[in-house]
């Protein structure tokens, strides 16, 4: 996204990214493993809920590798 050199298109992304590093605790009765996730970047959790933004929504009713293509030769 910060680069000039991308474009982001499509629809939002999962809502995920803020919590890429997930770390996971063996329990010892059970055999049950508890997942963590870890927040390292507090400027990323603005995309908890809804995810990134593409800066170029694609149309669902036209293929997107087409929409993608036409996109880069507008650009």
């Amino acid at each position: 996204m910060e680069s000039d050199k991308t474009m982001i298109v499509g629809e939002n992304s999962g809502g995920y990214v803020g919590y890429g590093e997930i770390s996971s605790v063996p329990t010892p009765a059970f055999k049950f493993e508890l997942g963590c996730t870890i927040t390292r970047y507090n400027h990323q959790r603005k995309y908890e809920a809804d995810g990134i933004p593409p800066a170029i929504y694609l149309n669902n009713e036209k293929d997107w590798i087409e929409q993608a293509l036409e996109l880069l030769e507008e650009n």
